[in-house]
């Protein structure tokens, strides 16, 4: 299914698009005389970035959840429970503050409770560990009993009426949308099939008109999220059917997401403080406030992929959860014809 790539692919872009912002924001504080920014884009995309990203998830997790699977799903689970635990101490050495300078040198024991609670910059993957939990916990239940429950959970963790520390408000937030694509997997298919350009009009319409309500409390915001991974979807279906070259270029980086989601918060924190010490203003680049956000995002996307292909590279795929390759064995060359003369001699 090319659409689970391409929606993976814009997810990331997204997501790095996001990180980015913190100092777009910071360079390039709003201005009512600039009509338009990158950064003014990214609070639109609230409601499809993150729910479409668990949703997904869910989704790619459906097949461990059903039948006989769920074993292998919960060792694949221990693996990026591992990955995450070894990054999120990793990343907690060397990312700089954010998005202002210096770096957090040091590692302590409440490093690793915090990061075991989801404070950590990767807490997407702490997240999708405990989803699948919950999905694995509650597979006896009806889909649209388990749904519900995550719903009702969710509301729980994100008013805190349920008193926990660390991400659990962020995670109760979107475990909902995880569940959804864990537990209706045909769902989300069917959503994705090519449709026409009037119904991804529509969807974006409706998505439009129910983004400038303020304050409309957990409800209201969970209806613009379902209409939001309903447009992302509808729109990747499209998108595969009507653009498939410009669908499969980022169906190809849809593929390599883990890796960019992991080693873009160093390298984006990197390039952000170096922008902030050479204080890059309008003033002196009048197209800065095009450029500077997708400029910044690309290339933190570029660098993240380039440091997953030196570590490819030399076989330490394994930190990020890839199977470990087995020892080539020796390559036997036919002799030369001079050294086979000899030996028949």
């Amino acid at each position: 299914m090319p659409w689970v790539d391409f929606v993976k692919g814009v997810a990331i872009i997204l997501v790095v698009m996001h990180h980015a912002r913190d100092y777009a924001l910071v360079l390039l504080p709003p201005d009512p005389s600039v009509v338009f920014r990158w950064s003014y884009i990214d609070p639109m995309l609230l409601y499809i970035r993150l729910p479409l990203f668990f949703a997904v998830s869910g989704l790619l997790a459906s097949r461990r959840l059903a039948g006989d699977q769920l074993g292998r799903g919960v060792r694949k689970t221990g693996e990026a429970l591992l990955v995450y635990l070894g990054w999120a101490m990793a990343m907690a050495t060397v990312v700089p503050h954010w998005p202002t300078d210096g770096w957090n040198w040091g590692l302590d024991a409440d490093t690793l409770l915090n990061s075991l609670l989801g404070e950590s910059v990767l807490w997407y993957l702490w997240a999708i560990i405990l989803a699948f939990a919950f999905c694995g916990a509650t597979r006896s239940l009806s889909p649209g009993a388990a749904c519900l429950l995550a719903v009702v959970i969710g509301i729980l963790l994100e008013r805190d009426i349920v008193q926990l520390s660390g991400s659990f408000d962020l995670f109760g937030r979107y475990l909902p949308f995880y569940c959804l694509g864990a537990r209706y997997p045909e769902l989300l298919v069917g959503m994705a099939r090519p449709r026409s350009s009037v119904v991804v009009a529509l969807l974006i319409f409706a998505y439009a008109m129910l983004l400038p309500v303020p304050e409309a409390g957990l409800v209201f915001d969970l209806m613009r999220s379902l209409i939001g991974v309903a447009l992302a979807l509808v729109g990747a279906g499209w998108a595969v059917a009507h653009l498939p070259r410009f669908a499969g270029a980022i169906g190809w980086l849809g593929r390599r997401t883990l890796p960019v989601y992991i080693f873009h918060f160093p390298i984006i924190a990197s390039l952000g403080c170096e922008a902030l010490r050479h204080g890059v203003t309008p003033s002196l680049h009048g197209m800065t406030m095009l450029l500077f956000l997708p400029l910044v995002t690309g290339l933190s996307i570029l660098l993240s992929l380039g440091v997953w292909m030196l570590i490819d590279r030399l076989g330490l795929g394994w930190m990020l959860g890839e199977p470990r390759r087995a020892a080539e064995p020796p390559v036997e060359r036919a002799p030369a014809a001079g050294h086979l003369a000899r030996d028949i001699a």
